[in-house]
């Protein structure tokens, strides 16, 4: 049976509605949201000069597997104490900055449902913070692998597996293997849709990465390679690229946010033990 269609140009425009019209403004809590991931960005550039080694601050959107690797091989240099408590703050750091992904996508679940969400809902998914980096750990394998061994593979992981963070925000009683099993009968017959919606974004992320590499070009000659220069040059690069930031990360997520809430209260893809909500 085919499933109905998801309307993905009205998801955006809402998107660009919600924006505006949220209660507890995305584009604030988006900053908010930037700015810690500055501060534990800075924090981990000062960790890497007190002992330097594999930069193994990890972003979920964007890993690799070498990136991964990199992680195992660094417990095998760390000789000295401060190097293991280098090595112990600098995964700690990656692993917050995964749970706090979690919670900005639950931020954005609540906004897309009509919730009121405070700033501080921006740290719930710490309840369940362990299930969180389990599943964005097997992801990453995941999609790697796939991205690895040819690109296709991991393109469709990737969109196979695109709402299973959304399960578990949504319902954290469940296990990991459960949000990744619903994430697949969610997207059966919507990958196409979900690509081309993931496609649209590219000319603002063209713009966003134009943005990084003149910011890289121009401000980079201009710090010393020191501790002093790293950091000063990350706040620069900070206010610069958070003026598209603070725009398209919101944009982006709650377009694919409504997505998948249209797409999970339609009738054919409702939880069967739950009631079938009005749409």
């Amino acid at each position: 049976m085919s499933q109905p269609a998801i309307d993905r140009r009205a998801a955006k425009a809402e998107a660009r509605s919600l924006l505006r019209s949220a209660e507890v403004s995305p584009l604030r809590l988006t900053l908010l949201f930037l700015a810690i991931e500055l501060l534990l960005g800075e924090i981990g550039t000062a960790l890497d000069h007190l002992s330097p080694q594999p930069n193994i601050i990890l972003d979920p959107s964007n890993t690799t597997p070498d990136e991964l690797l990199d992680v195992f091989a660094s417990f095998f240099v760390a000789h000295t104490p401060v190097q293991w408590t280098v090595l112990f703050l600098t995964v700690f750091i990656s692993l917050l900055l995964w749970v706090l992904r979690a919670g900005y996508c639950n931020y954005c679940l609540g906004v897309s449902r009509g919730e009121i969400m405070p700033y501080d809902s921006l740290f719930d998914s710490f309840a369940f913070a362990g299930k969180v980096l389990a599943l964005t750990l097997l992801l990453l394998l995941l999609i790697g692998i796939g991205v690895s061994l040819l690109l296709l593979p991991g393109i469709l992981f990737f969109l196979m597996y695109r709402f299973a963070l959304y399960n578990l925000c949504t319902d954290p009683s469940i296990s990991i293997l459960e949000a990744m099993k619903r994430s697949r009968m969610q997207t059966d017959g919507h990958k196409w849709d979900l690509f081309l919606l993931s496609l649209s974004f590219l000319p603002l992320i063209l713009l966003l990465a134009a943005a990084e590499y003149l910011t890289s070009m121009l401000l980079s000659p201009l710090f010393a390679f020191t501790l002093c220069g790293d950091l000063l040059y990350s706040l620069a690069a900070f206010l610069i690229t958070s003026v598209i930031n603070v725009f398209l990360v919101p944009y982006v997520e709650l377009a694919h946010t409504l997505y998948f809430v249209r797409l999970t209260t339609t009738p054919a893809n409702a939880p069967a033990d739950t009631p079938e909500p009005d749409f």
